[in-house]
């Protein structure tokens, strides 16, 4: 359901999009969404940092028509309420992995939602998570890796 012409499915994500690039959100498409889904919600997470899943970008409540997001994408200028990520800001945050590390993979998760989650700015993951329930009608993952 989720795809990205910046990047190829369980490949590298290219330093454009990476704290040693522009440090921009790639771009990315998905759909078909349900006929009932009226908006869309996205999570991003390092599934492999040390402190567990680090949140690179959270957004909800954008609206159906929109399905493909160019990079750099800003969902706040769309419609969309913006999330904290682990650092407590509402941004992408671009990925950088310590130097030493092996490869991590960032999971890009796309939610079709029946109705929106109405949660206010700045809500993090838990908030998140906990008002999806009941209003997935769809979701789908793309998975980049990087390392520097």
């Amino acid at each position: 359901m989720v795809d990205s012409p910046a990047f190829f499915a369980d490949a590298e994500l290219p330093s454009k999009f990476t704290c040693d690039g522009e440090g921009v959100a790639p771009s990315l498409s998905w759909g078909p969404l349900p006929d009932n889904a009226t908006h869309s919600a996205l999570l991003a997470v390092d599934a492999d940092a040390v402190s567990g899943d680090y949140v690179h970008w959270l957004w909800w409540d954008l609206g159906r028509a929109i399905t493909f997001t160019p990079d750099g994408f800003q969902p706040a200028v769309h419609g969309a309420t913006v999330g904290n990520n682990s650092a407590g800001r509402q941004e992408y945050a671009p990925p950088c992995p310590p130097r030493t590390d092996e490869a991590h993979r960032y999971v890009f998760t796309l939610y079709g939602l029946q109705g929106p989650l109405g949660l206010p700015a700045g809500s993090g993951r838990a908030d998140f998570e906990a008002a999806l329930a009941g209003k997935v009608l769809a979701q789908g993952s793309i998975v980049a890796t990087y390392r520097r």
